[in-house]
Order: structure tokens, then sequence, then C-alpha cells
């Protein structure tokens, strides 16, 4: 399973990468001018071409509400961590201008603040990667932007050149994210902390795991709450993850000194404004584990009851081994959340990643265990185990993106993208949203779960329908069916489809 891990930790969970091309292939005509420490690669005046050039869109595409609402979310997002800074639109022509080579590919926003800071964000159009595939050529220097893309470049980040580290730098790992980070970072910002570091205030630095994220949040303070939380006599031993600094100039030197005692007031306030938890983790006897993890665009998750697997879980937790000589900055991918359940409903939370040594309890307490134990503990939920694997390559495509409650089946195509035979179960289970959440229809007819197999790349299905299932009127719905690419993995794949009016009435 390692060598299937690596190529999803590149592919999903690397750090942002840097180009206008750093992502684009490039030839032996192309150049490529990297600015220094960062990688960044400017693109002004940048020509991108496909390596089909027949392949570019000829018109530009009228951009989809969804899209505009998106793009409005990422600017306000970015925007909430600069507090007291109000940000303009900057002129559709310099915009044009910046973005030539992207325009027929994103949709994009550019903005400036009164203090001179300045970006353009771009969404996506496209449904692959816009710059897979692209060469590029500089033909001036220096440029006037330089560009990042982040989740596999749905979305774009152009920073004006020489503005010395605006702070966005600082947000790349959430925006990295896609729309769950947007969320993030407006909550944040609606908790009046910042993930840029505050310059001309004093401020408690909360290092920690959130959303899977590893992030730093800064409590802004003022001169006379920094130094209450500095004299307060009532003390605890603190670790690195939470430092009162009064300058960004101290923190190199908080962190370079021994770990520090932090106030109590100190940690109540982390907690408040932050989440914060640095509680060790407590080898309790726990019922029940789920597990879960958002990767190939969709958010898994399973739950081990039984007694045999809950031990097995309980025994590897046990070689956990405390670090209390935690990172300055957290890093690191912690793609999975585990909720261990107690008897008495009480849940500790664990993150860990696919790879690595690193666990970490609540938001805050850092421990390590052998890769190979992290691995295990990812086997024991075979379900999320097989998604992993091979989610992005078995699938199920509607025949239609509507039908109707009259509708005597519905049909799709199962797609096998592995390279060999799969097994699957025409057992089909159907959930409609509501609101925030899918319910589950109760079935009329009873479905027997007969394995089959498709030895091909694509196979046309259909299953009951009218009859055969209590559907709940018009709206969006859901179609599961299980898959076993291996013989000891198994789990659902599925897609959504919308339920009109009969068209008859």
């Amino acid at each position: 399973m390692s060598n299937k891990k690596n190529k999803i930790l590149v592919a999903a969970f690397a750090a942002a990468a840097l180009l206008t091309a750093a992502g684009c292939g490039t030839s032996d005509t192309a150049t490529e001018k990297k600015t220094p420490d960062t990688g960044k690669t400017p693109i002004a005046e940048s020509l991108l071409e496909k390596e089909n050039p027949s392949q570019l869109p000829q018109e530009r595409k009228e951009a989809p509400e969804g899209k505009r609402k998106l793009l409005e979310s990422m600017t306000a997002a970015i925007e909430s961590q600069f507090p007291g800074e109000t940000f303009a639109d900057i002129p559709e022509n310099e915009v044009e201008h910046a973005v030539s080579g992207f325009e027929e590919c994103y949709l994009f926003s550019g903005r400036r603040s009164e203090t001179g800071k300045e970006y353009i964000a771009g969404v996506s159009l496209e449904e692959e990667n816009p710059l897979e595939g692209m060469t590029c050529r500089n033909n001036a220097s220096p440029a006037e932007y330089v560009t990042s893309q982040f989740a596999d470049g749905e979305f774009l980040l152009l920073e004006k050149s020489g503005q010395e580290d605006g702070g966005f730098s600082q947000l790349y790992d959430v925006l990295q994210t896609g729309e769950r980070g947007f969320h993030y970072m407006l909550d944040v910002a609606q908790r009046g902390n910042t993930l840029i570091m505050p310059e001309k205030t004093p401020f408690l630095r909360v290092a920690m795991i959130k959303e899977t994220i590893p992030v730093i949040e800064y409590i802004p303070l003022t001169k006379e709450e920094y130094t209450a939380l500095k004299e307060d006599k009532e003390r605890e031993q603190g670790d690195k993850t939470l430092l009162l600094c009064e300058t960004k100039e101290t923190v190199q030197k908080l962190w370079s000194d021994s770990l520090p005692d932090i106030s109590k007031e100190a940690v109540r306030l982390a907690r408040e404004r932050s989440g914060y938890n640095a509680e060790p983790f407590h080898q309790e006897p726990f019922t029940k584990a789920t597990l879960q993890i958002q990767i190939h665009g969709e958010l898994r998750e399973e739950t081990i009851s039984n007694r045999e697997d809950v031990e097995k879980l309980h025994d590897l937790l046990d070689e956990m081994i405390p670090q209390t000589e935690t990172m300055a900055i957290p890093s690191g991918a912690y793609e999975g959340t585990l909720l261990l359940t107690s008897q008495d409903n009480e849940v500790q939370t664990l993150h860990l990643g696919l790879q690595g040594e690193s666990i970490v309890a609540g938001t805050s307490w850092f421990a390590a265990l052998p890769p190979e134990t992290i691995e295990k503990i990812w086997q024991q939920f075979s379900t999320i185990e097989g998604w992993i694997l091979y989610g992005d390559q078995v699938s199920i495509q509607m025949n239609q993106d509507t039908y109707t409650e009259e509708d005597p089946s519905i049909t799709f195509k199962l797609k096998n993208e592995t390279g060999h035979a799969i097994d699957y179960i025409l057992s089909p289970i159907f959930y409609k949203k509501e609101g925030d959440s899918w319910v589950m229809l109760d079935s009329i007819a009873g479905f027997c779960g007969v394995t089959d197999q498709l030895d091909g790349q694509e196979k046309e299905l259909a299953v009951p329908w009218k009859g055969a299932f209590e559907t709940k009127g018009p709206g969006i719905y859901r179609l599961e069916i299980q898959v076993a690419p291996e013989t000891v993995l198994r789990f659902a794949v599925g897609a959504e489809f919308t339920v009109e009016e009969d068209r008859e009435r």
C-alpha cells in the first residue's frame, strides 16, 4: 500500500506547487525563471500553450454563477486575514494584461489594498487541471506577478512582484485545501484571529492541527493584554505549540530557548479563541472508533465497534511515544481524523497521516508511532483503505442527469480504470439530500447481494426504481453500489442525480 500512498500524497496533499508553469511541462525551447527562495515562476508577458494548440478554446466562456460565488468566497477568505486593510478591485484592463494566457480557463478577480498589497485570485472553469500539458516561455523580465496553483490547479493566486512577503505565503497550506480552507479562514477571522503574523501588535502564537491542516493561528493582543499575560503568576508547564510574543522578531528567540512556562490565562485564551487542546492522550478503553478522510473529492468515514478490531486498535495506539519538543511550525500531512468513543460517550480526537510517524491528540499534543504501526491503523478500516487505493479508478456515471419518481429504473455506467477485473454487487442504496445531510431511502423490494464481475473498462447497468424504494419527491439523490477491486477491499462508489416532477403531469 505504501507505493500507492506515495502517489496519493504527491498528487493530492503536497504543498502548493508554483507555476505559471511549475506544474506545466516544459519543452527544450521553453525557459523557466525562478525567483530566489520560493521557486515561483514569473508569468507576466508569458506565452502559455497547450501541447496541442488546436485544443485551445476559441471563445471566452461565460462563467457559471457557482464559479463566481466560489471566487467571491476565495477573495473574502484571503482578505479576512488582513484585518484593518480595505481592498478594492484592480482595473479590468490591468487584470487582463496580467493573466494573458489563462483567461479562457479561469475566472479572475484582481484586488488591491490601500497599503499596496495586491493579488489576483483565479477559479478554474475546467473540470481537469487547465495547467496540465502546458509549456511556457517568458518574454519579459522582471515579471509583474508570480503565480501559485492550489488544489490541483482549481485555484490560482497571483501575487504582485516585489511585495516583500505581503503575508500571502502564510496562507498556502490552507489554500491548498480549496473550499474547505476558505471556510476555515473565514471562521478564523470571525473569532478575531489571523493566519498571518501581526506586525504591529503583540500576539499569542497557537500551533495546531485544525481541519487536518497544520496551521498557526495568531491571537492579536493589546500591549496591556500582553503585559497581563506575561506577568500572570499562575503558570503551567508549556510547550512550543503556544508562545506569547511581544513582536514578530521575538518568535525565533522564544523558539530557540528552552521550553517556556505559559500562564494559565494564556492557555485559557487559546482554548477560547482557537479551540486549542494540548491535553495528553488518555489511553482509556473505547468501545468504537471512527476514521474520516477527505480524498478523491469525497469525505469518507468508517466505524469499527466489534471487540476484536477495537482491541487490536487499542494495542496499536499503546505504542505512542510523546514528543515534548514539537516543531516550530507543525508540518506534514494529517489526512485522517480518528475519533475514539468511550463507554460514557466521551470522544478523543487523533490526527494521523497516510505516511510518517506523527500522530496528534486534540489539536496540539504531538506523539510518534512507527510508520508500520500507522499503516496498520489505516488497514483496520478496510473500506477506507479500498477507497484510498482505488477511489480515483472506479466510479459510476449516471446515464441521465434527471429522472422522475415514475421512471421504472435508474441506468448508469460502471467504470473501471484499475487495469484488472473487479467485482461489484448490484444491491443499490439510495439517499436523498436533506439540508447538509443524506437520508437513506427505505427499500420496498429486497435485493440480493450477488457478486458479478466487470472484466473491461465499462459496463451498462440498471437498478429498479419505481416501486422498489420509498422516494421523497423532487430533489437531489445519490445512488451507491459496492465494488471490490481486491478480494479483501470492498467500498461504495456513487453518483448524484436529480429527481424532477413527472414530465407528463
